[in-house]
Order: structure tokens, then sequence, then C-alpha cells
């Protein structure tokens, strides 16, 4: 199953965003919202703005993929989610330069994967 593929890549990355926000708690001693500091808001957003998003787009996924769509347009809406997360993560990567062009891009590819997902399945149902 593709979507399974996915959904683990993601996993895995879900555990990492959680892990750097889990980290700088520890760091900082701040137990509960961003107590004023900066790199852990971003840590906060970028987990945030991960759990978002990828939960429907591996739903997305997986409905398509029931439905009997060809397993290489699920690789390739599944690595464009991917790969649209994975840019938009790296803008944050640095708190001191956060880059608004990659969290542009990894956004557009994020809606895309989506945006195609659905209209995947909405041309299956008419079918």
């Amino acid at each position: 199953m593709t979507t399974g593929f996915f959904a683990g890549i993601l996993s895995i990355f879900y555990i990492y965003l959680s892990f750097r926000v889990i980290f700088i708690r520890n760091k900082q001693k701040i137990s509960l919202g961003n107590g004023g500091f900066a790199p852990l808001d971003i840590a906060i957003r970028a987990h945030g703005n991960f759990s978002e998003y990828v939960p429907i787009g591996i739903i997305l996924l997986a409905l398509l993929e029931l439905n009997g769509m060809s397993g290489w347009v699920i690789m390739i809406l599944g690595a464009t989610l991917t790969l649209g997360r994975l840019i938009h993560f790296s803008a944050f990567y640095n708190p001191d330069q956060i880059s608004l062009p990659r969290r542009v891009a990894g956004m557009i590819l994020t809606f895309a994967a989506l945006c195609f997902s659905g209209l995947g399945l909405i041309i299956q149902f008419m079918i």
C-alpha cells in the first residue's frame, strides 16, 4: 500500500517535530505556552502546521488508493505532500533567518497535493 509508505515517513517526521518542541521546553523549563521564547513558538508552529495538513493529506491518499487510483499517481501525490512539508519545515530550521520563499514553496506543494487528491476523488466519484 503506497499510502502506508508515506504515512510511515510522515509519522517519523511528526515525531521528530514533537521531540524538537519537547527538547526546547525541557531546556527552557517551559511547560505551557511558549514562555515568550521565540524559538519555542517557532517549533510549536512548525509542529502544529504539520499536524494541521498531513492528516487530511494521508486520508485523501488512502481514499484514492482504496478507490483504485493508479499507484504512480499516489506516489506523485504522496511525494509532493512529503516534499512540501519538508521544504516548509526547512524554512524554520534557523529561527533567526526564517525563509519566506521556502515557506511559500512548501505550502504550494502541500496545497497542490491536497487539491489534486481532492479533485481525483471527485473525478473517481463521477466516473
